[in-house]
């Protein structure tokens, strides 16, 4: 687990167990940009009951996974992909073969074509963002763990992806034993 030294584009950021917001409780955020404007990310487990036909009028139907990115700009659509910036111009590499965003065009045509499948990419209402300096300091709190993506299959990621996480982090091995509502108890 890093406190925030090696924060950096395609890490991910694991949300501490007792996280009591309705975007971070128990999530799991891809850092997308880190620089000294800011960071934005994507919650990775948290799918919504709707088809991406759905929100975009004209867009070809299909099935793939559409989360909540996080509180940020409910009225923007993002996506995380491993098609690369050949097939989608303009992507920009994020780490780990993991590209965010691009052509929306080229996107769409290949989708209509049946040339992608559900495991190439995701699709986010929102993101998180945070300004200079808070993500950082929300680290140093403990608000979050940072871990490396690459040890994680992040586009076949579901809502059970923080758990994993927690139980394959020699790191976090302390969180597994945090029960989701302690005010239960």
């Amino acid at each position: 687990m890093d406190k925030s030294g090696n924060l950096k584009p395609g890490m991910l950021l694991v949300s501490d167990p007792y996280a009591n917001d309705m975007f971070f409780h128990r999530s799991v955020v891809m850092l997308a940009e880190y620089n000294d404007e800011g960071s934005v990310g994507f919650v990775l487990n948290r799918a919504l009951a709707y088809k991406i036909c759905d929100l975009v009028e004209g867009f070809p139907d299909c099935d793939f996974r559409i989360s909540l990115g996080g509180p940020v700009g409910h009225n923007t659509l993002n996506f995380l992909h491993v098609l690369g910036n050949v097939m989608i111009p303009h992507a920009q590499h994020i780490g780990n073969g993991i590209y965010w965003g691009g052509d929306f065009g080229a996107l769409s045509g290949l989708i209509g074509a049946k040339a992608i499948s559900s495991n190439d990419l995701l699709f986010f209402l929102g993101y998180s963002g945070w300004s200079v300096g808070q993500l950082e300091n929300e680290i140093a709190e403990g608000a979050w763990a940072v871990i490396p993506s690459e040890r994680y299959d992040i586009m076949n990621s579901d809502d059970d992806l923080w758990y994993r996480i927690v139980y394959n982090e020699p790191s976090l091995f302390s969180w597994r034993f945090i029960p989701e509502h302690p005010e239960d108890n």
